[in-house]
């Protein structure tokens, strides 16, 4: 699960022996209708000793997403392995 307040939690369910991976993308950026920006990266982050991401490495800072105005609902996917 993703929630976004004054800071960014992904929360999800691992082994502490683990290193982890995140990755959040835009299927179809910049719209539904016209992604030729598909598959955007929005912040990547690696190396992260089992569940806690604020001890990972981050490799892409977090960028927000900005859909075109007019263009409907903008939907991420949140990648965790």
């Amino acid at each position: 699960m993703v929630r976004q307040t004054d800071r960014w939690s992904v929360l999800y369910k691992t082994s502490s022996s683990r290193s982890a991976v995140s990755n959040i993308v835009d299927p179809d950026a910049p719209s539904r209708a016209d992604p030729v920006f598909r598959e955007w990266l929005h912040w990547c982050v690696v190396n992260i000793p089992g569940a806690d991401i604020s001890k990972g490495q981050v490799l892409s800072d977090y960028m927000g997403s900005g859909p075109p105005k007019g263009t409907g609902s903008d939907r991420v996917s949140v990648i965790n392995k």
